[in-house]
């Protein structure tokens, strides 16, 4: 069943997808020194490496593609194989006194002509005194996908695995079910974390759900980060973060020119439970943009187009102002401190109508579902029991409080702070939050490391600083950047690092 979950996986995979499984084959097959380097001076080469072979030490360079390559393809891509065979230039750790080895990797299979075309290339440079290349393809790929040495699926868990794909596939999944799975990423070689984390978060994006599979990118990069002595550990963070990027410009793609318009959004959304699914996918898309558009990892034009895709969102769409459970305060961190950055004339309005939001939920109704509720508990509490005579309690505390009183604090809005927390109490909305020793809790793998405060005690007025609340004299965590921190913080979503959405902000 895994060859068949290879295949699928192989057939549809992208170049940007198969970049953190390829890395893990290299360094799981005996590569070292291996480096990735698409972008704008890959001088024809995704990735260098070195292997001993004989006794000798030889210098790789590899280009990778995805799917069949024709004859036309072909006769493109040869140019590219000639700069991996012959070409200098690439990387400070490009050695080009050793003796070079070229490899044309392709998830699919040369077809058509090309296959001759390519042997017939090979044997007309070699015949020529000159390095020919390999090819490794999907034949090539597929055994060292399943059965590699801490690399391959089949040293993990595959009946699990599978369980996952099959749900997947029968539309039963959703971002707990994603998110818990993944957590056992955290204590796995990371170069089967590679490989894993690109066949689920395929398979999610082959079935529309590019939203979770965004979440799988962060998954990864959370086991980089939980083990940061991995030799792996930096290339993969790496490659996760530009996954959960493409990713999230794909979702840009479809639904950018729908986020100034609720009619045209709507139309996009399949029908059924509108109420819920609306807000959820406002919010959704505003978290992965936010993410994307103060990411330090993409291009100054991404994102920029990344903000203005959230502006347009948080200005227009009232679903992203309407969270319909606390599970989804978490995603108006990334949107606010991108539309900080953008336009933050806009924070305030948006940060009210958000507010006005959650205090009515409590004011009126059974208010707001708490952090890890499924969606049945969500919609139970946003349209109310099925059958009237069933009583559901409303929670007294909220960590949609909390996200809106610290993210009117950390933009230093000292009217909107108090008009937040005036508002919030008088709903009976008290702000609730988990600290953690993310060392230990590891963003939400593990249960160690947690303190719960029922009730943050903010300032009853501004107090003229940026410490409006004990968990604001919180320091950094070490060795995390404030992005990454914030972004991880979107998988447990019962908590955020106040000095990274601090630190962005300003």
């Amino acid at each position: 069943m895994l060859d068949g979950v290879i295949d699928q996986y192989l057939a549809t995979v992208t170049e940007r997808e198969f970049d953190a499984p390829l890395l893990a084959l290299l360094q799981a097959n005996g590569f070292t020194d291996v480096h990735q380097l698409h972008g704008a001076f890959e001088f024809g080469k995704d990735f260098i490496a070195k292997r001993r072979e004989d006794g000798e030490l030889r210098q790789y360079a590899l280009q990778s593609k995805a799917g069949d390559i024709n004859l036309a393809e072909w006769r493109t891509i040869r140019y590219q194989v000639d700069e991996i065979r012959s070409d200098n230039l690439a990387h400070p750790h490009f050695d080009r006194n050793l003796p070079r080895a070229a490899v044309l990797v392709t998830t699919g299979r040369l077809v058509g002509g090309a296959a001759l075309q390519a042997q017939d290339y090979n044997t007309r440079v070699q015949g020529l005194g000159e390095p020919g290349f390999e090819l490794w393809d999907r034949d090539t790929l597929r055994p060292m996908l399943a059965a590699t040495p801490t690399c391959g699926l089949a040293a993990g868990s595959p009946g699990d695995l599978l369980e996952l794909l099959g749900q997947i596939d029968q539309q039963k999944i959703n971002y707990q079910a994603v998110e818990r799975y993944t957590r056992r990423w955290t204590t796995r070689p990371l170069q089967q974390v590679a490989i894993e984390s690109a066949v689920v978060a395929n398979r999610l994006r082959d079935n529309q759900r590019t939203d979770l599979a965004a979440t799988v990118a962060l998954a990864a990069l959370r086991a980089a980060v939980c083990q940061p002595t991995e030799p792996q550990s930096a290339e993969l963070a790496r490659s996760a973060k530009l996954l959960h990027a493409a990713y999230a410009t794909r979702l840009l793609d479809r639904y950018e020119d729908a986020a100034s318009n609720p009619m045209d959004l709507l139309k996009e959304i399949a029908p059924g439970f509108i109420h819920l699914t609306y807000p959820v996918i406002c919010l959704r898309l505003a978290e992965i943009w936010g993410l994307l558009g103060i990411s330090p990892d993409v291009d100054a034009a991404a994102a920029a187009r990344a903000r203005q895709a959230v502006t347009a969102l948080l200005t227009h769409q009232p679903g992203a102002a309407h969270p319909v459970s606390d599970n989804w305060a978490a995603s108006m961190i990334p949107a606010v401190l991108s539309l900080r950055v953008e336009d933050s004339a806009t924070v305030e309005t948006y940060l009210r109508a958000a507010t006005g939001w959650v205090a009515d939920a409590y004011d009126t109704g059974l208010g707001l579902a708490p952090v890890g509720a499924s969606p049945t508990e969500e919609a139970t509490h946003f349209l109310g029991p099925e059958l009237e005579h069933i009583e559901i309690a409303t929670p007294g505390t909220s960590y949609a409080a909390t996200v809106l009183l610290d993210l009117a604090v950390a933009a230093n809005l000292p009217k909107t702070y108090e008009f937040i927390l005036n508002e919030l109490l008088a709903a009976g909305a008290k702000p609730t939050l988990t600290v953690a020793d993310e060392t230990r809790a590891q963003w939400g793998a593990a249960r160690d490391g947690l303190a719960l405060i029922p009730v943050v005690r903010y300032t009853e007025s501004w107090t003229g600083n940026i410490c409006q609340a004990d968990h604001h004299l919180a320091d950094d965590t070490p060795g995390i950047a404030a992005w990454d921190a914030i972004a991880l913080s979107t998988l447990p979503r019962n908590r955020h690092p106040w000095w990274a959405l601090q630190r962005l902000m300003n």
